[in-house]
């Protein structure tokens, strides 16, 4: 009889976020050799599926439902005009609302139904283990609450992103919570069986003993190499996949420097993803640039991969936060293709790209900007190294987790 595993992620399929993504990859190798169920919140989808050899079961919350009334009003309203479903904004307004006064996060309305549907499964069949993934902070809670009925059931809490640490975008109300977020955490890592965090975030929790490090699996594999022709004429896309925010991953000085060959014709700036606060930032450089950049908003995942691969360029913007990298950066240097790192500090991405050798780091503020810019894209571009990445793929954190779980 084949070990079962229950994975509780507030994120998982059909949502297309890189947690959800990374997961579904992840697990679903090991449908010959492990049963796995997974709890997730129900997104507009069925409430149970069998697919990739998981059953997925989906809870239905309040916030769910308070969406599905908003849309519905809206319907009402505009019969007789196109109707769109509720507006990022409002959902915005609504998760910020939520994060300000109820703890542990936004998620806090999916822990009650999901943990009513965690205990029937503990009751109904025996799991060799469970496994809460990170963020949101709420899927350790649920697994904890599982925990102290079910004591014999092996818990592992795989934090992907940091909780208590997180300093600019905080997941809740600080002034209110910081004390208990940080009880909280100690105690869910004090009860956990094992901890398994990435090795930047494994600095943070270098005290714990039961702390193992995993490579962030993000590469499904690798690209055959591609081309590179430096431009002389030419104008050469550079592409930037992902969300911006002011307080972590700013824009404003990559489009600076950037500016003149932009002006000049000489380049694209392409923009895929939620650019948030950073809207002002993005008008005022079209208003210098004019076309030259170019925001084509939020996109399904393979539009956003199509836009990578034809690309000549790819721009990553790291995190003021030193302990999380960029799950695309690896995807980019799984691409083989030319990279511009702008980062706030010589922080791990710096390492990466220098080993990787096909990109450059540029520092923000960094006077030199510009002549660094021009010298990578105009000059000899080195053969892409692959070796940092290889332990970034599925294939091999698959291999790591399975060990991990000790199967």
């Amino acid at each position: 009889m084949k070990p079962r595993i229950l994975l509780i992620s507030h994120e998982f399929y059909p949502n297309d976020s890189p947690n959800s993504r990374i997961l579904r990859l992840l697990f679903s190798g090991y449908k010959d050799e492990i049963d796995i169920d997974v709890i997730t919140e129900n997104f507009g989808s069925s409430r149970y599926e069998k697919i990739f050899g998981m059953e997925i079961s989906r809870v239905s919350t309040f916030k769910d439902k308070l969406k599905v009334l908003l849309n519905y009003k809206e319907k009402r309203l505009n019969r007789n005009s196109t109707f769109k479903p509720t507006s990022n904004k409002k959902i915005e307004i609504i998760n910020r609302i939520i994060s300000y006064i109820c703890w542990p996060d936004n998620t806090f309305f999916w822990i009650i139904p999901a943990i009513k549907l965690t205990k029937k499964y503990l009751l109904k069949r025996k799991y060799f283990a469970i496994i809460s993934v990170s963020h949101p902070f709420s899927n350790h809670i649920i697994a904890m609450i599982a925990k102290n009925r079910f004591v014999d059931t092996k818990w592992i809490m795989y934090m992907n992103d940091p909780f208590k640490y997180t300093k600019l975008l905080p997941v809740n109300n600080k002034m209110l919570f910081s004390s208990l977020n940080s009880l909280m955490e100690r105690r869910a890592i004090r009860i956990a069986d094992k901890h398994v965090c990435s090795f930047e975030l494994a600095r943070y929790y270098r005290k714990q003993k039961k702390t193992e490090i995993l490579k962030i699996p993000v590469i499904e594999c690798i690209k055959p190499p591609s081309k590179y022709n430096p431009f002389r004429n030419e104008k050469v896309i550079i592409v930037f996949c992902g969300s911006l925010y002011k307080s972590i991953r700013d824009p404003s000085y990559f489009l600076n420097i950037a500016s003149s060959f932009i002006v000049e014709g000489r380049i694209e700036v392409h923009i895929y993803g939620h650019v948030g606060d950073c809207a002002e930032i993005i008008r005022s450089s079209k208003l210098k640039c004019g076309d030259g950049i170019k925001v084509m908003g939020f996109v399904p995942k393979k539009v956003a991969d199509e836009a990578s691969e034809k690309a000549d360029i790819l721009l990553n913007l790291s995190n003021i936060e030193d302990m999380q990298i960029p799950s695309k950066l690896f995807e980019y240097m799984a691409l083989r293709k030319p990279i511009i790192n702008i980062v706030y500090n010589e922080d791990s991405t710096s390492n990466y790209i220098n080993a990787y050798k096909r990109g450059v780091s540029i520092k923000i503020d960094d006077p030199n900007g510009v002549h660094k810019l021009r010298e990578f894209i105009y000059g000899k571009m080195p053969e892409a190294d692959l070796t940092p990445i290889e332990e970034h793929c599925i294939s091999y954190g698959s291999k790591r987790m399975k060990n991990i779980l000790m199967l």
